[in-house]
């Protein structure tokens, strides 16, 4: 299906996202040098995240654990301290133009939803924590674009009653991610077997924002049938911040974004049969019915008359049952090759 500047869905190149995020620490420069550094990785698109840190968090919102080993402040002087400015967002969609990949953001609010879109945004994200506010979920709908929704933290009627608002207001195209909102998150509490379980709830794209260490989970996912990939990227996992320390490295993200389109190349069309890398191995591994002794033309042809042996191309074993009882139709010589048209009918 066209999903915004994507085509996306099993016969097209996973659609992989750099989840820069907050990782620009608020500084212009460091979040175009993420952003050059992730187009270096293959990956067709770049995730910001866009909110306003007043509307967001109250004054003594407690922060989770991940959180406080990378600052002493609270939440709400952390998410200051990360804004997102429209002027900063406009600088990262032109340099994505220029590097030919998609920027966009997460809006956190209906208010950053509408600048995002009339700044040139051309994908939306519901973020996982934002899955029960409709009223977000509304402004995101009327805007009309691709919007991929993640599912952290959701049971499945969460997700449907999400959907049913995004689809009620008019939302544009619709693609779901399942998430484990933990950072990291346990490979082990990944759930993964629940994008099959989106797949078919929902007559939509799905895919995984993907939160654990190292690339098994992604690799998994898309196995399962995941078409979209969203991954948290840094330059540099040393770099203070909240998500740095559980985000992917460019080396790393170059391996998982290259993989992830060999992986999705090899899983096929499930339709099974042989392949035209096995038509040379299928010649020489394969047997075919040769004369065991010399065949005389007009004689029948018994069971102690054949033999077979590699390789193949000519008469399958499998058909030995269609040969005896037939005439030769010529001269067989022993150790020779039987072909249909060596019998007669």
């Amino acid at each position: 299906m066209r999903f915004g500047p994507f085509e996306i869905g099993a016969s097209e190149p996973v659609l992989v996202v750099a989840e820069i995020g907050v990782n620009h620490n608020g500084d212009r420069e460091l979040g175009l040098r993420q952003l050059r550094a992730a187009a270096g990785t293959g990956a067709q698109a770049v995730k910001f995240q866009s909110f306003d840190a007043d509307e967001l968090a109250e004054a003594n919102a407690p922060m989770a654990e991940y959180q406080t080993r990378s600052t002493s402040a609270s939440q709400l002087e952390m998410l200051k301290g990360l804004e997102l400015s429209d002027d900063d967002f406009a600088a990262y969609l032109r340099e994505g133009d220029r590097l030919g990949v998609t920027v966009f953001s997460t809006p956190f609010d209906a208010a950053s939803a509408e600048r995002l879109a009339k700044r040139g945004a051309r994908l939306m994200k519901v973020p996982s924590g934002e899955i029960t506010n409709f009223d977000l979920l509304r402004a995101i709908a009327r805007t009309g674009l691709p919007t991929m929704m993640s599912t952290g933290m959701s049971d499945l009627e969460e997700v449907r009653r999400a959907v049913a608002v995004h689809r009620e207001s008019g939302g544009g195209p619709l693609a779901i991610l399942h998430c484990v909102s933990s950072y990291p998150a346990p490979l082990e509490q990944m759930n993964l077997r629940a994008i099959e379980t989106l797949r078919r709830e929902f007559d939509v794209p799905i895919g995984l924002s993907d939160h654990s260490i190292g690339p098994a989970a992604a690799i998994a996912a898309v196995v399962l049938g995941a078409v979209i990939i969203e991954k948290h990227f840094t330059v540099d996992r040393t770099l203070p911040g909240p998500d740095h320390a559980m985000s992917t490295e460019p080396a790393e993200f170059t391996d998982l974004v290259s993989t992830l389109h060999k992986l999705q190349a090899g899983l096929g069309t499930g339709t099974k049969g042989a392949m035209p890398a096995e038509i040379e191995i299928r010649q020489v591994a394969r047997r075919s019915l040769f004369a065991a002794r010399a065949i005389r033309a007009g004689s029948t042809i018994t069971r102690e008359l054949l033999v077979a042996k590699r390789p193949g191309g000519g008469i399958g074993p499998d058909r030995i049952e269609s040969v005896i009882g037939k005439d030769a139709a010529r001269d067989v010589r022993a150790g020779e090759m039987l072909h249909p048209e060596d019998l007669r009918s």
